[in-house]
């Protein structure tokens, strides 16, 4: 569970060395302040990065605990927001750290955006704040004014040469130079599985069936009562087929009545399972087929009857005409 684990003794060892080192120039950025100075600070996104690198990706977690807008100004047409944000910063082994950020946005038009510019500043300033105390490489070191003076003059190109300064260029964290170790159980993590492995192996055997001289079978579907003969540890039993009735055409048959026979004792009736049905099908069937045969034998005989109607028809015309034309005349 995520907060109980412990780092091995080679990660502590390699996270409290990293962690003592101060940044490189490639870590700092700088912005315009008051008065015309230059401010120091580290974008939120290196100290995700530097997180990531020191801890793992799955060895820290951060949360908002607590979100406050302080105020919601309108002037002219436009907002002016400002929010506090309490996050907590806490490692896989239980360790954390909490502190403020603080947001602000000025001079926009839209209040959501305004509202969502503060949250997020906020948010990020407290990951910050709450990182720095890990540690140099987390960000504090830019508390300290000697380092900064070290960084600006090795930004220019003569930051190693200082006797005044007790910082060398050994001291700082460089880009690549961290390697974190492979990670390994510690003594507790592994004495607490082998704990529950132990309590697995044991259940399992408890519900291990017990080995017998039964030769297993193949891996056929088993018939209706088969089972138990295998758990009695004898030969499966042969599988019964039922006997087929024959089928039989009505024509050669007597029909006996519906009424004065009895299904428990008609003989047309079939032992297996599918013999009735088998059976009260097919006459069924052979009384179609009769039907069939007519209504295909009497289809030439109105045809034919159709062809002398019309030739009928067609003689009267005939005789028809020629009186039709002397009528005329």
């Amino acid at each position: 569970m995520f907060g109980q684990v412990h780092f091995t003794e080679d990660e502590h060892s390699a996270i409290q060395s990293a962690l003592e080192k101060k940044l490189g120039p490639e870590y700092i950025s700088q912005r315009a302040g008051a008065g015309g100075q230059k401010l120091a600070y580290i974008e939120g996104w290196r100290v995700i990065a530097l997180a990531n690198e020191t801890f793992g990706f799955n060895g820290w977690s951060h949360s908002v605990t607590h979100q406050n807008i302080d105020f919601v100004d309108l002037q002219g047409g436009k907002y002016y927001v400002g929010i506090s944000a309490f996050v907590k910063v806490q490692l896989k082994d239980g360790v954390y750290h909490e502190d403020v950020g603080y947001g602000v946005s000025e001079g926009m038009r839209s209040k959501a955006l305004s509202i969502e510019k503060a949250r997020k500043e906020a948010v990020t300033d407290g990951l910050k704040r709450a990182m720095k105390n890990f540690g140099n490489s987390m960000g504090n070191c830019i508390s300290s004014r000697d380092y900064l003076k070290f960084i600006q003059r090795m930004l220019k190109g003569n930051g190693a040469v200082d006797s005044a300064s007790s910082l060398t260029v050994a001291d700082l964290r460089r880009p690549g130079e961290f390697v974190r170790p492979a990670g390994r159980m510690s003594a507790s993590d592994s004495d607490s599985l082998m704990t529950v492995s132990t309590i697995g192996a044991a259940s399992n055997e408890s519900a291990v069936p017990v080995a017998s001289s039964t030769p297993r079978h193949s891996s056929r579907p088993l018939v209706k009562g088969e089972g138990c003969a295998q758990a009695r540890g004898g030969e499966p039993p042969a599988k019964r087929v039922p006997p087929l009735t024959p089928l039989v055409n009505d024509s050669s048959v007597a029909k006996p009545s519906s009424a004065g026979v009895d299904s428990a004792t008609s003989p047309s009736l079939g032992c297996g399972p599918h013999g009735d049905k088998q059976v009260q099908r097919q006459p069924l069937q052979n009384q179609q087929q009769p039907q069939h045969r007519q209504q295909q034998q009497q289809q030439p005989q109105q045809q034919t009857q159709q062809q002398q109607q019309q030739k009928q028809i067609q003689m009267q015309r005939q005789q028809q005409q020629p009186q039709q034309q002397q009528q005329q005349q």
